[in-house]
């Protein structure tokens, strides 16, 4: 649970309980105004921000349900983007060794959206990533 009061982070008992705090975004240092911040200086330089959308490989159907916690981390790339309140997009760009997809996040700037999708589709062009995960595979051969 977030409280979002005077633009501050707090972490309510309820929520995870993160050990590492370095990982916590919930982390007092880094206040959305600051993330809020980080972005404007960013985007004064730059059109887009490219990034992963998730710190590892995409993983298995059910793979990480017992786990939680790596679940949610499995997210982390996309919270930033998410707490600032820009538009985001994330598009396939390949599979991985064991034939996951692959993926990367395009940020833009506040009400960007007509032209982060015509970026975003551009890429997927230049890429020209037209494979499908087979996902399903050990299900339908039984």
């Amino acid at each position: 649970i977030i409280n979002m009061e005077n633009n501050d982070l707090e972490k309510n008992q309820s929520s995870l309980d993160f050990e590492n705090e370095e990982l916590s975004i919930f982390n007092q240092e880094k206040p959305v105004s600051k993330i809020i911040s980080d972005f404007k200086t960013a985007f004064d330089k730059v059109d887009f921000i490219l990034s992963p959308t998730t710190p590892t490989p995409a993983f298995g159907f059910g793979e990480k349900t017992k786990n939680p916690l790596e679940m949610y981390l499995s997210d982390l790339c996309t919270i930033p983007a998410n707490l600032a309140g820009l538009p985001a997009i994330s598009i396939p760009t390949g599979l991985s060794e064991n034939n996951l997809p692959l993926s990367v996040q395009i940020m833009g700037k506040p009400c960007s959206d007509y032209s982060l999708i015509d970026f975003a589709e551009s890429i997927e062009e230049m890429v020209e990533f037209n494979s499908s995960p087979n996902l399903l595979k050990e299900n339908n051969e039984s």
